[in-house]
């Protein structure tokens, strides 16, 4: 972004921009189904054979993957169906009744066995588990932390990092977990879903423990689970954090009100548990005060391949290790299994960006909002394609229609402000940054509106908040020099030159940029500010006008 300076100073040195902050294009690789790509060995897929035959190696090549995962679970699995038949009667009579939801208002489909999961959501009507026992699991949570040191791990969910770690890691937990497994978890799901198979063949392909806290930041993105199937169980009472809960893409609040929030969020107190096949695309609110406690668990089928799925993490792998066309490859083949799992399309238009085929990219975007017109990640980066092709209306109004969708899209507002600054709307702009800072966005991204919103200050004419605005920027990040220098720049605009040259100085002492060029301009700009600030010394003295 161009920043305010003194005519002679910018002859020198000319603006520096902003950083935009934002990524250019949101990663398309949110959701916890990316695990299975770990697994990946990553077929070769230049050479000779036939289409088919290449399909058929890397459907056998899922298959594989899915033996070895299925026998070296972590996780209690039943051993025979004697053991299971048993465990199904116990449930029976625990009588446990169901709040549930619809989710199958729309035209997309889940990415395996979309016939044998109806696309819904059940919640226990009354806790599952005693208050006292998922007490004992957090204390015995924070117990294993504190014992190792260091405090809880971290585990990446698409763009955030969420304090928790896998279950089989925490002894005390995992041993309940197995046990729970047995008793209730494994035929209740079967109880839920009884066309998908025997629960004898239901395994846990992972499951976690979270701790959600307000330093996480954001909302998590819309996202799909690893596993045919999920659950989530709250583990702490309600009334110990604010915030939190889950949305589910079309889940209609209205009809739903005994079971969701004001904002569409599933409500769970503690012990209650939620099930839900693990294609169906889900949200995780922020915690604003406190913590919240939950446990995720993904279950797979011991006899049915996720192919899609599996398809999905090889892409992402092939992506990541930068083979794109190898990539594609494989994403084309996974639409043409299941042309209607939105999953596909934003990974596919990734690749063909990344190929530099941004014009086919489009299409397949444009695509993906006709099959799910409420598929935020794939208005979001139609919308930063239109952006970079210089169509700022188009990409306007996709961040519009995304906002609608998901009103709590930091990055949605902070690109618009971007846009309405390029367009010399000053007033927009800031209005834009406002709203992203009131989504509670990471703190780089939080920095960066307020540098932006220093400079439509600027552009107002608004000195006082100009330079506030630049506060507020260093405070969050001390090193960044696009702040330190409008805020310098600012400065010397009003004449008030010891000050600017204290902002040049800093930068070139303590920021050190790693630019000779941005160096020099920093070194420059101090030495012009002092010449000048010597020269109007030596006029006033002479009583001469300064220039």
């Amino acid at each position: 972004r161009r920043c305010a300076m003194l005519t002679s100073a910018a002859l020198l040195i000319g603006a520096l921009h902003v950083v935009a902050g934002g990524r250019q294009a949101r990663a398309p690789l949110g959701g916890f189904w990316q695990r299975s790509a770990g697994h990946s060995r990553g077929l070769e897929f230049r050479g000779g054979g036939s289409e088919q035959d290449r399909v058929d190696a890397e459907c056998a090549e899922n298959e594989r993957e899915h033996e070895s995962e299925c026998a070296s679970t972590d996780y209690f699995t039943f051993a025979s169906a004697t053991a299971a038949v048993e465990a199904l009667a116990a449930v029976e009579a625990l009588a446990v009744e169901f709040d549930s939801a619809d989710l199958s208002g729309t035209n997309v489909s889940l990415p395996d066995f979309a016939e044998a999961l109806p696309r819904r959501v059940a919640r226990t009507r009354a806790a599952l588990f005693p208050r006292d026992e998922c007490a004992h699991v957090v204390e015995a949570a924070e117990r294993h932390f504190a014992a190792r040191g260091g405090g809880w791990t971290s585990l990446s969910s698409g763009r955030f990092s969420i304090a928790g770690d896998w279950i089989k890691n925490i002894p005390e937990v995992h041993a309940w977990f197995d046990e729970q497994l047995e008793k209730k978890l494994l035929p209740i799901l079967h109880g839920l879903f009884p066309d998908f198979g025997h629960v004898e063949d239901l395994v846990v392909h992972s499951a976690y423990l979270f701790k959600y806290t307000p330093e996480q930041g954001e909302r998590t993105d819309i996202h799909t689970d690893s596993g045919c199937l999920s659950f989530t169980i709250a583990l702490n009472p309600s009334n110990e954090y604010e915030g939190g809960g889950t949305w589910f893409e079309d889940l209609d609040v209205e009809e739903n009100s005994n079971l969701v929030g004001s904002e569409g969020q599933m409500l769970m107190d503690c012990g209650h548990v939620a099930f839900r096949p693990g294609g169906v695309r889900h949200q995780g609110f922020r915690v604003s005060r406190g913590h919240r406690y939950v446990i995720g668990g993904f279950i797979m089928h011991k006899g049915k391949t996720e192919h899609v799925r599996r398809f999905m993490g090889r892409s992402t792998s092939l992506a990541q290790q930068g083979r794109h066309a190898d990539a594609e490859t494989v994403l084309r083949r996974t639409l043409a299994l299941n042309p209607t799992f939105d999953g596909a399309y934003t990974l596919l238009a990734d690749c063909l960006t990344k190929q530099g085929n941004e014009a086919e990219a489009k299409d397949v975007l444009r695509q993906l909002v006709k099959l799910n017109p409420k598929h935020a990640e794939g208005l979001y980066s139609l919308a930063v394609l239109e952006k970079q092709g210089g169509n700022s209306e188009a990409a306007l109004r996709l961040y519009d229609q995304l906002l609608g969708i998901d009103p709590y899209d930091s990055e949605a507002y902070f690109n618009m402000g971007e846009i309405y600054g390029a367009q010399g709307d000053p007033r927009r702009e800031i209005t834009m940054y406002e709203q992203c800072l009131r989504c509670n966005p990471n703190k780089d991204r939080r920095a960066k509106a307020y540098g932006n919103m220093g400079v439509a200050f600027g552009d107002l004419g608004q000195f006082d908040q100009e330079c506030e605005m630049y506060r507020r920027a260093i405070e969050l990040e001390p090193n960044m020099l696009s702040a330190w220098y409008s805020y310098g720049a600012a400065l010397a605009t009003k004449g008030r030159y010891e000050e600017a040259i204290e902002k040049f100085k800093h930068i070139l002492a303590h920021i050190s940029p790693s630019d000779m060029r941005t160096y020099q301009a920093m070194y420059r700009a101090s030495m012009l500010l002092q010449k000048r600030r010597q020269e109007e010394q030596r006029a006033e003295e002479a009583g001469e006008e300064t220039w």
